[in-house]
């Protein structure tokens, strides 16, 4: 059961990637920001899930991309629990940059008037959520999860 909901984190942070990126080209910023914000989400929770049980990241985490990171981090930098991601993703997240606006007012931002967010605000969402969505793939293709 729990293989299955990382299967479904792994699938939605694919696919509002790759719908952030479409909206990103027609310029419509504010839904790519909003949807680069769920594929971090969910590539985080897809990488943490190794370490938690699917009820403890869903009760502990919500929507929130900040929490996860910092205790993602520190799974893999102290090689805790019973999963084992791949130990350079600790010195990867470290030098991480992950802008601000990727996760502030996550997710209720999806209820803000047209025009809030601009370009500069959706490249930088699309290069944090890419950095996610790229190690979560990395971690997949290497047999972490």
């Amino acid at each position: 059961k729990g293989i299955q909901k990382m299967e479904f984190f792994y699938a939605s942070a694919l696919r509002h990637y790759k719908d952030a990126q479409i909206l990103r080209a027609q310029g419509r910023y504010d839904n790519a920001v909003h949807l680069y914000g769920f594929a971090a989400e969910c590539a985080l929770k897809s990488l943490i899930a190794v370490y938690c049980d699917i009820g403890t990241v869903k009760k502990k985490y919500g929507h929130s991309g900040s929490g996860i990171v910092r205790d993602l981090y520190m799974f893999v930098a102290n090689g805790s629990g019973a999963g084992i991601l791949e130990p350079t993703l600790s010195l990867k997240l470290a030098k991480a940059d992950l802008p601000e606006v990727l996760f502030k007012g996550h997710p209720e931002r999806r209820y803000a008037n047209d025009g809030t967010y601009k370009k500069g605000d959706a490249d930088q969402c699309e290069a944090g959520a890419g950095f996610l969505v790229r190690e979560m793939i990395a971690q997949h293709i290497n047999g972490y999860i």
